[in-house]
């Protein structure tokens, strides 16, 4: 908030500076000088902060400064600047800004500053490209360009009904002196018709189709990548790192030392890792912060359910519908029973038969149909779900299998592949602490009867 204060408080008065475009048509520039000091710590105006140009062919394509994030800011400033323009919507292209504070001003995505920092001068912008507009048709028609309108990029003379696309204005208009943005009219807001409007975001089409548009997807020739470590505690200091282990992992380029921008809410000190693709640059990090962790749990519960085996992180993609070459989650299964998993979504736990072979299904399914065995099984399950265990089949059949009656009391049971215990826990601050094994340890207790139901009445395979 201190690093913003000065912005918010100096001048807003916006300069503005015309260009004529190659091959025709209008360019405009502006630059507000308080926010620029504000950013760049110098009393010197920052070059340009924002661009409008306007094609002979009535294209108007705006620069979007501020980063998106999914606030949805690179479609809401350019409206701000179409509106007052009176540009029409359609017509309008929307282009990112480069990261240059010295050139846009602050470029902020976060605290909700976007708008009120940019809610005055973006639409002086806009209106002031409009009256060059109308300067430009007065000019040509011998008339005053306060007899004239616009309305969705077109200047009409009410007089005689002619009109002019700012497409075939926009060189002339070029020519046009400047307005002081700090006199021109602004529109009261019941004569908008962009602002206030429902418009998807400028990126929305593309999101859903999954194009990339992400830093992440950029791919160019050549291009290596970089992972970068700092600690996870806000105001720690940087001390060292064992810079020859990290060259000597196999793809590893080189390992760079960065130290601090001088404040800690900006660059913090760290270490980059350099790396031919992006898992080895990252595989460190994993190491550290899952794997490793992952497998002190694993060893806190060998005691009791035997060793682990833990799951590689890379996808064998020869054999697997998801084609992305790493997953998303680590795993492990337990020697005595047990199927633990970690992820961004938090910790998860099974025990069961996740698939059975033909001749366990046969098994499961004639244990099911007894009402001994399939009422004993019942009962488990309720008991499970006293301690939040879900007891479940992994897929299903859509009917019950061929040989037992649609209106078997234990139909729904009948129809699985698999059965399953599970319990999951969205992320908290115990993932890192005792309570991780002793829940886990809680639920392979709770699941047991699952388990022993399994063995006594489906067993191992014969196949």
């Amino acid at each position: 908030m201190s690093e913003l204060a000065p912005a918010m408080k100096v001048s807003r008065r916006t300069l503005l500076r015309a260009s004529v475009l190659a091959g025709g048509g209008l360019m405009l520039s502006a630059t507000i000088p308080g926010i620029a000091r504000a950013a760049t710590g110098s009393a010197k105006a920052a070059p340009l902060n924002a661009f409008v140009t306007i094609a002979p062919d009535g294209l108007v394509t705006i620069v979007g400064k501020n980063p998106e994030i999914g606030q949805g800011i690179k479609t809401m400033l350019p409206m701000l600047i179409a509106e007052e323009l009176d540009a029409d919507w359609d017509k309008v292209a929307i282009v990112q800004g480069d990261s240059d504070a010295k050139k846009y001003g602050p470029q902020l995505a976060g605290g909700s500053f976007a708008t009120p920092m940019n809610w005055i001068p973006m639409r002086q912008v806009g209106a002031a490209g409009r009256q060059m507009l109308l300067d430009a048709a007065a000019r040509r028609w011998g008339v005053a360009a306060s007899s004239l309108t616009t309305s969705k990029g077109v200047v009409t003379n009410p007089a005689n009904g002619k009109t002019l696309t700012y497409g075939e204005l926009a060189t002339e208009a070029a020519a046009s002196a400047v307005p002081d943005p700090g006199k021109v009219s602004l529109k009261d807001a019941k004569n908008f018709h962009i602002i206030g409007r429902k418009i998807g975001g400028i990126d929305s089409p593309k999101i859903i189709h999954g194009e990339p548009i992400y830093g992440v997807d950029t791919q160019l020739p050549g291009m290596v990548y970089a992972a970068y470590e700092r600690s996870p505690v806000f105001g720690a200091k940087y001390v060292s790192a064992n810079l020859a282990a990290a060259r000597a992992e196999p793809g590893v380029i080189d390992v760079i030392e960065i130290p601090a921008s001088g404040t800690p809410d900006q660059l913090v000190a760290g270490v980059a890792v350099i790396s031919k693709n992006w898992w080895l640059a990252h595989k460190a990090r994993y190491d550290a912060s899952v794997r490793e962790p992952l497998e002190g749990l694993l060893d806190a519960l060998e005691d009791e359910f035997g060793p682990a085996r833990l799951y590689r992180a890379n996808r064998d993609v020869r054999f697997s519908a998801d084609k992305s070459p790493y997953k998303t989650a680590i795993a492990a299964t337990l020697e005595k029973g047990g199927y633990i998993q970690l992820s961004a979504d938090g910790l998860m736990a099974g025990r069961g038969m996740y698939m059975m072979a033909p001749d366990q299904l046969a098994r499961y399914r004639e244990a099911v149909a007894s009402d001994r065995t399939g009422n004993e099984l019942v009962r488990i399950i309720e008991a499970a779900a006293k301690e939040k265990i879900r007891v479940t089949g992994h897929d299903q059949l859509k009917t019950v299998p061929r040989g037992y009656p649609r209106e078997h009391p234990r139909a729904d049971l009948l129809r699985n592949k698999g059965l399953v215990a599970w319990q999951d826990w969205t992320p908290a601050a115990w993932l890192g602490t005792r309570r991780a094994k002793d829940r886990l340890v809680k639920f392979l207790h709770a699941s047991e009867p699952v388990a022993d139901w399994l063995r006594a009445n489906v067993g191992e395979s014969s196949a």
